[in-house]
């Protein structure tokens, strides 16, 4: 668990009161290293609260179902699942949650009636190392009983990824991302 931090106030010798000391932030980041790695803890909430999905990162090599004189794919290729792209799929965990927040949905530019709830819009969050773009989806699949990954994979659901945003801790550094999604139907 991560320790929580207070800020001191001390004595000023210059007027004899009380202020705010000025915090550095060049030691601050020095002074935290060993106590909080906001990357262990996002790993620690995927762990306990995410479930395992697939990130499917499109490549830039065209799948051979692709008609030039169309431009589309064939939605029942097996190879590119009628995207027209090939690409690579990773294991990984994410944990998901409702897009309410309507600064963010007016950003993303979808809009609901009045009343409604668009449910089929969510935040993503994956871990840092993954860097993904607007050009991926996140697939989640059937899981076991006890939270692995079902052989053969049965996709439940298909995410596209509207937006991508990086978190980043101090220095500049990313910490995990955030993907705002929507829905893709597959026709089941």
């Amino acid at each position: 668990m991560a320790k929580r931090f207070i800020h001191k106030r001390v004595k000023s010798s210059i007027d004899a009161g009380e202020r705010d000391e000025a915090l550095d932030l060049s030691t601050l980041d020095q002074d935290l290293a060993g106590e909080v790695d906001l990357r262990a803890e996002i790993k620690d909430i995927f762990d306990g609260y995410g479930h395992w999905a697939y990130i499917r990162r499109a490549t830039d090599q065209k799948c051979s179902c692709w008609n030039p004189i169309t431009r589309e794919a064939d939605p029942r290729c097996p190879h590119c699942t009628g995207e027209g792209w090939a690409y690579r799929d990773k294991k990984t965990r994410i944990r998901k949650m409702p897009l309410s927040d309507l600064t963010t949905r007016t950003i993303l530019q979808q809009v609901t009636g009045i009343g409604e709830f668009g449910v089929s819009q969510y935040v993503i969050w994956v871990e840092y190392n993954l860097n993904p773009s607007d050009r991926d989806s996140i697939i989640e699949v059937d899981l076991t009983s006890e939270g692995e990954v079902a052989i053969p994979h049965d996709i439940e659901t298909v995410w596209d990824i509207s937006l991508v945003h990086p978190f980043r801790g101090l220095k500049g550094r990313i910490e995990y991302w955030a993907c705002y999604v929507s829905e893709r139907g597959i026709g089941k």
